[in-house]
């Protein structure tokens, strides 16, 4: 706000307003000696507004509990307390242009006689409600000092005689207005003069302005006639006390706020209005909270409820707390001022930045590095501002030049890749983190996540729910290749269907073909544009159909008549002939959205139909669309028959093939392709597999896929297995502490030298284990170790070593442990007993060994010897 330099005569004491009414109140007090009670009737609570004007040492002390701000809003220095009813009472600071008044109404009306002194301005005082202009601030220290004089005494005058004075930021540089402008308003309701500031003058009245021009304009009493065709009943306003975009904010920044409907039910929202606050449960996750109270006052936030847009405000309070609020103790406040309000939130429908609405995060910041994309997703669309109008510095904000986040993606990840690696590696886990960083890699890279020392609790929260997001929004589909699966469900084939006894066939996408048709439609940024809605023009063909026998259909020189429908077909019969012609809906949709055309055949009904749906219903305005990527995740891709399910794809998918590349190639599809239609890979599409190497080896895959695909190794992650300080996790139990990572090294080193390392275990078969370490469960967290080894990594082992047990024995150290320790005890094979005494047994008895696995039940597995032993033999005694 602009300083209220307005002084007021007390009791022979000149005071400014915050003083004027501890003076007055003490006054009171000394005179009518009245209670707690008789002091909040002299001077009720509305009087100031909101909070009231008293508050005892008691509450006062509470509510420092909650947030040190109160010591702004009092005066708490011992001499200015006041003594009522035995108790200590503090006196309100917070006293504006508003409150003063009624306060000074409150005083007379007791009594109490004050007058207001007036204080002019210096020129100081002026300069300083413009120094957030940049125009100005870049140019006025140039000006010479008649003209700067002048400027002074123009604005005082202006100020005199009621008017408002505001700035407005303009191509050609800030300008200065004169005129009448609300304080929540966004337009002037009038304006008098417009003034420019330039390197060595102001422009004013198509001039400059100089002492001769300022006289004359002075003398045409112009000001005052203004000021009576447009009057209002309050103080004038300076720059500075406009919100929003006249504001000082060079350095302030840009945040996104969510009042979310699933936590903030209508009626605390509606308070939340009432009151201009902002509120983030301090429980919240996702980095929320660290955002919440990293904002500074001054900033700018989006808030949104939910998915809309609602209002852009700016933050002008330090965090606080209400106790007494309809939201509770709970929640985390700041107070806001307006910038712009919507008349009612709208659904946003930008691109999906965890600043945006459409991300599932309470509180975030924008990056510098993305203002400009803030100003094109949220401010222009909804709130026709721009950064400048927000009175940020921009030059340094703007677009960057080419900039692409497709492309930039395509730079850091292949558009085809395939994560390998054991099992238990978090192959399937990483193909998430691969996903998102494929179709949003902005997003993604927001995260925050250290590739090299992995994700953190939070930051795994937030991906699984972006992962979430996209999934739902069909951008990230997900399918399991398997011994049986093959290039009808993949790519495409015939799906029939009997009706009536009429048996009819239809071309089905499989998942591939499905995802690649939708990733075309986000290839290549369109503008907005007028488009035909075929779910809208079926909805009015079947309630036209619904009213009539049949619906006649014009062709070019015949008609034909469409009788009936059902999930999949259209039932119609040509001028001569029988009833038993079908059409696919599927197909007819194709051709209405002009996805597919069809030149033969049955064409010469489809086209027909297609445009006379189109005539039905009126073109509806489509929003601008951006390029946006997609990605197919093939779990187990090397469980499938490569050739069979891919076909001709295996040479379609190459990333210089791909639509939009130099060297596209089309192909014709075996069913759908009859009608002439092509079809190739859109380049915004990204193919992610994972292959478990113990399933099969990366030798035996097909050559063909492994040429068109980057591999990717997942190896066991010991990292996970170490808290955020680095130490390893241990299960404590009684002296013995279980080092998860030094045993699963353990055991992958001797399986690698057993086997080889595409045969090691992963770390995903430990954390389990870990979460319950994490809950300090240690009990919970052996019982669940003992578990692992019992129903996993043994059985595992089995298959890995086709049931050579003694090799097992090596992997688990029983060779170097106490008998009573060995979770495979060995013992010889008495084969005298069972075959009898000859020299072919006693060859055979040599070698013969038998083992035996404890019980399930066996206490040995919950022994913590048992497995410090696997890594660390000399801990166990004979």
């Amino acid at each position: 706000m602009a300083r209220d330099l307005a002084q007021y005569q007390f009791n022979g004491q000149q005071y400014g307003k915050g003083r004027l009414v501890l003076a007055v109140v003490k006054e009171f007090v000394a005179q009518q000696h009245p209670n707690l009670e008789q002091l909040n009737q002299a001077f009720p609570v509305e009087v100031q507004g909101r909070r009231g004007i008293f508050c005892t040492d008691d509450e006062f002390n509470e509510k420092l509990k909650i947030s040190d701000d109160v010591t702004k809003r009092f005066f708490t220095k011992e001499e200015e307390k006041l003594e009522v009813d035995g108790q200590k009472v503090l006196v309100s600071t917070q006293w504006g242009a508003g409150n003063i008044g009624q306060f000074l109404e409150r005083a007379k009306a007791l009594g109490f006689k004050i007058e207001k002194v007036s204080a002019e301005l210096t020129d100081e005082d002026i300069i300083e409600q413009f120094l957030h202009n940049q125009a100005f601030e870049r140019n006025y220290k140039s000006w010479p000092d008649d003209v700067l004089d002048s400027f002074c005494q123009l604005m005082r005058h202006a100020n005199d005689a009621g008017l408002d004075i505001f700035t407005v930021n303009m191509d050609a540089g800030g300008a200065i207005r004169i005129g009448r402008k609300e304080n929540d308003k966004e337009k002037a309701a009038a304006v008098l003069e417009t003034l420019e500031p330039q390197t060595t003058n102001i422009r004013f009245k198509k001039k400059h302005l100089t002492p001769e021009t300022l006289s004359e304009f002075i003398g045409s009493n112009s000001l005052h006639s203004f000021a009576q065709r447009y009057p209002v009943y309050r103080k004038p306003y300076w720059p500075t006390d406009y919100n929003g975009k006249s504001l000082p904010m060079t350095n302030a920044r840009i945040w996104k706020v969510s009042h979310s409907p699933n936590s903030i039910d209508a009626n605390n929202r509606a308070w939340l209005e009432e009151n201009s606050l902002l509120a983030v449960h301090r429980n919240t996750g996702n980095g929320s909270i660290p955002c919440f109270e990293q904002m500074s006052e001054g900033d700018i936030v989006s808030l949104g409820y939910g998915n809309q847009v609602a209002r852009l405000v700016r933050v002008i309070s330090s965090i606080e707390t209400q106790p007494e609020s309809p939201l509770g103790a709970e929640w985390l406040l700041r107070k806001y001022a307006p910038v712009k309000n919507l008349d009612k939130p709208v659904k946003y429908e930008g691109k999906h930045k965890r600043w945006s609405p459409r991300f599932n995060g309470t509180c975030w910041e924008v990056p510098k590095h993305e203002y400009w994309m803030f100003e094109q997703e949220i401010l222009q669309p909804y709130y026709q501002l721009s950064l400048e109008d927000l009175g940020l510095e921009v030059s340094q904000l703007n677009k960057p030049e080419q900039h692409s986040e497709s492309a930039e993606a395509m730079d850091k990840t292949p558009l085809n890749q395939i994560l390998y690696g054991p099992p238990g590696t978090g192959k399937t886990y990483h193909s998430i983190h691969a996903a998102v960083k494929a179709a949003e890699p902005e997003a993604y890279r927001e995260l925050g996540i250290d590739e090299n020392q992995g994700a953190t609790a939070a930051q795994r929260s937030a991906l699984t729910e972006l992962y979430q997001e996209l999934y739902d929004e069909g951008r990230v589909r997900f399918v399991t290749f398997h011994q049986s699966y093959g290039y009808e469900e993949f790519v495409e084939g015939l799906k029939a269907s009997s009706d009536g006894g009429n048996i009819s066939y239809d071309v089905e996408d499989g998942v591939f073909k499905s995802i690649a048709d939708e990733a075309k439609k986000y290839q290549k940024p369109k503008e907005a544009q007028l488009q035909y809605s075929f779910d809208k023009a079926w909805q009015m063909f079947i309630e036209l159909l619904a009213e009539k026998d049949s619906v006649e259909v014009k062709m070019s020189k015949a008609t034909f008549k469409v009788f009936d429908f059902n999930d999949s077909r259209i039932f119609f019969e040509k001028t001569s002939g029988s009833k038993d012609h079908t059409l696919s809906i599927s197909t007819l949709k194709a051709i209405f959205e002009d996805r597919r055309e069809y030149n033969s055949g049955l064409g010469v009904y489809y086209r027909p139909l297609a445009k006379f749906l189109k005539e039905l219903a009126e073109p509806e305005h489509m929003p601008e669309v951006g390029r946006k990527n997609f990605v197919l995740i093939i779990d187990e891709i090397n469980r499938g028959n490569i050739s069979k399910i891919f076909g001709e794809l295996i040479t379609l998918i190459e990333p210089s093939k791909r639509s939009g590349q130099a060297e596209t190639i089309e192909v014709t599809l075996p069913y759908s392709g009859k009608s002439g239609e092509p079809f190739s890979v859109p380049d915004n599409l990204y193919i992610i597999g994972t292959m478990n190497t113990a399933d099969r080896s990366l030798a035996l895959m097909d050559t063909a896929l492994r040429r068109r695909f980057d591999f990717v190794e997942m190896m066991p992650d010991y990292k996970v297995l170490h808290d955020d300080e680095g130490l390893p996790y241990t299960i404590e139990s009684g002296d013995y502490n279980i080092n998860l990572a030094q045993l699963l090294k353990t055991l992958n080193k001797r399986i690698s030298a057993l086997y080889d390392r595409e045969h090691e275990l992963g770390h995903a078969f430990l954390m389990p284990v870990v979460q319950k370490i994490r809950a300090s469960e240690h009990v919970a967290a052996l019982d669940e170790l003992a578990k692992c080894f019992k129903n996993k990594i043994i059985p595992l082992l089995a298959e890995y070593f086709f049931e050579d047990w003694q090799k097992i024995r090596l992997v688990l150290g029983d060779n170097q442990k106490p008998r009573h320790y060995q979770l495979i005890q060995q013992s010889n094979v008495d084969f005298e007993v069972l075959f009898g005494d000859s020299d072919e047994v006693n060859e055979l008895a040599d070698e013969a060994k038998e083992y035996e696995l404890i019980t399930h039940y066996n206490q040995l597995w919950l022994d913590a010897i048992t497995y410090i032993a696997m890594y660390e033999p000399t801990k166990v005694t004979g």
